[in-house]
């Protein structure tokens, strides 16, 4: 299980993609970033705007998901 330490809204400087949806984030896009620890190592998962919409409103606390899920959830 993890924990989330910090979460933060960002201005991409480097493109990337969402760990939501596998979209690419480009240079300027802005984005929500979440920064965890679990088993002893600290990961950061960036998220576009769309994917952070479904995982505020959408997705109870306890809801997981992996790389890419967020694409095809129909909640």
């Amino acid at each position: 299980m993890s924990t989330t330490i910090r979460h933060k809204n960002i201005s991409i400087r480097k493109p990337r993609k969402c760990f939501g949806c596998l979209g690419m984030l480009e240079k300027g896009d802005h984005a929500y970033t979440q920064t965890n620890v679990a088993e002893g190592k600290i990961y950061t998962l960036t998220f576009c705007p769309t994917c952070e919409e479904k995982i505020c409103t959408e997705m109870r606390y306890d809801d997981e998901f992996g790389e890419g899920d967020l694409a095809t959830r129909k909640d």
